[in-house]
């Protein structure tokens, strides 16, 4: 895969696991607000 493409797969599984929340849209941006402190360092 070239290098300039390697974010694709990781947006992609991104995606599908939000659909799970997709009649649930006031819980999104608290658990992806949520899943980005665990990386805010």
């Amino acid at each position: 895969m070239d290098n300039a493409y390697q974010w694709v797969p990781f947006y992609e599984a991104l995606a599908d696991k939000l659909l799970v929340y997709s009649d649930k849209r006031d819980e999104t941006p608290q658990l992806i607000r949520k899943a980005r402190q665990g990386y805010a360092n």
